[in-house]
């Protein structure tokens, strides 16, 4: 099973040009790279499910969440989350913002996302069930965005959210293909989707995967070449069928 996925996979890695001058990603990731397909293959059918309640693009958010899903069996067993989610419950993200579950998600990204959702709640009504609490009280919509973040569903419908933002933010752009329309995407998920075009365009080749632009202790790599990757072998297994 291992290898069906990782030969095609390499392949492409292999032959994208601009990764010949350094380390191959799949040799220094392919631990993770094997976890992260695991998990993948045990997400697909419900992620598939909610991508098509909510008309948005299965293939594309598969390839956009993917590459969390790499740093998420990386870094998943270094992190004890509950005395952030303490400080987050009494503070907000002004006292503690931290990655949660296998989508990564933080959570001012959920925020960002319900603010949105809140200027436009007409555009963008069929999702607008993520502004809805049980809670009036500040702490206890923390706490209970918290839960949700938590809930492996519930990061499902905020990442259609996120992809039908996009729609409405940027719906007047024009995409060559679909790769391009994946890295565009890939880049607001991993950078913020607030940002404007052009801040985005900018972001989409910088290496910056999985620590940071100024980590210089390991090589980095480009967030949206690796949704690009994982795109382009679903649509290979796709068409082999």
């Amino acid at each position: 099973m291992i290898l069906r996925f990782l030969s095609p996979l390499v392949f492409i890695l292999l032959t994208f040009s601009g990764w010949a001058e350094e380390k191959p990603f799949y040799e220094e990731f392919k631990y993770e790279l094997n976890k992260a397909k695991n998990y993948y293959d045990g997400l697909s059918d419900s992620l598939k499910k909610k991508c098509d309640y909510y008309k948005s693009d299965f293939k594309i958010l598969s390839a956009v969440i993917f590459p969390e899903l790499i740093r998420y069996s990386s870094f998943r067993d270094f992190f004890e989350t509950s005395a952030l989610e303490a400080i987050y419950v009494e503070k907000g993200t002004s006292g503690a913002n931290f990655s949660i579950g296998k989508f990564q998600m933080k959570p001012s990204f959920v925020e960002n996302l319900e603010e949105y959702v809140r200027e436009y709640p007409e555009e963008l009504n069929k999702i607008r069930l993520i502004c809805e609490y049980d809670h009036t009280e500040p702490k206890k919509i923390r706490k209970q965005r918290l839960e949700r973040l938590k809930s492996e569903s519930w990061q499902m419908t905020y990442l259609n959210c996120f992809y039908h933002i996009m729609k409405h933010r940027f719906g007047g752009k024009t995409f060559t293909d679909n790769e391009e329309k994946t890295r565009f995407y890939a880049t607001a998920y991993n950078h913020g989707f607030k940002c404007s075009e052009d801040e985005l365009k900018g972001w989409i080749p910088k290496k910056c995967f999985p620590d940071g632009c100024k980590c210089q202790e390991r090589t980095q790599y480009c967030y949206s070449d690796i949704s690009v990757y994982f795109y382009r072998f679903l649509k290979k297994k796709e068409d082999a069928k």
